[in-house]
C-alpha cells in the first residue's frame, strides 16, 4: 500500500467514506451520500484524508440533488487553504450542478478536505479518482 489510507477489503470494499483509497498506484475516494442542513456556505465535510509519500495526479468531481433556485457550494482545501470553489443556482433537474471531473494534483503529505453546502436542506456525493507516482 504506497502512503496509507484505507485498504480495500473488510467490510467495506467499495470504500465509501471520508478517506483515500490505494490499489497499487490507483487511488479513489467516494463520499456517498452526504446531507447538508442547509445553513447557506460550503460546511459539511464531504471527504476528509492525508496522503502519504506519494503525489496524486487525478479527478474531483461532484453531484447534488440541489432543489430549484437553491444556492450550492462545493470547496476543496489543501492544507487548510482553498484550492477549489464553486458555488452554482440550482435549475430544475437534479444534476444541474457542474458533474464533469476536475484536474487536481495533491502533494505528499497533504491535508485533504471537500466540503459541500447549500440553501435549504439537500444532499450531495463528492468523489475523486487518480494515479499516484512516487
Amino acid at each position: 500500500m504506497l502512503g496509507g489510507g484505507n485498504p480495500v477489503g473488510g467490510a467495506n470494499p467499495a470504500g465509501i467514506g471520508g478517506g483515500l483509497n490505494y490499489i497499487g498506484n490507483h487511488a479513489y475516494a467516494y463520499s456517498g451520500v452526504i446531507a447538508d442542513a442547509g445553513t447557506g456556505g460550503a460546511n459539511t465535510t464531504m471527504l476528509d484524508f492525508s496522503t502519504g509519500a506519494s503525489y496524486f495526479i487525478g479527478k474531483i468531481s461532484f453531484t447534488d440533488d440541489v432543489i430549484a433556485n437553491d444556492n450550492v457550494f462545493f470547496q476543496v482545501e489543501l492544507d487548510g487553504q482553498i484550492i477549489m470553489a464553486i458555488d452554482y443556482k440550482g435549475g430544475s433537474s437534479a444534476f444541474d450542478g457542474p458533474q464533469f471531473p476536475f484536474p487536481i494534483a495533491i502533494p505528499p503529505f497533504s491535508r485533504v478536505s471537500v466540503k459541500f453546502g447549500s440553501s435549504s436542506s439537500d444532499e450531495g456525493t463528492a468523489w475523486i479518482v487518480g494515479e499516484v507516482y512516487e
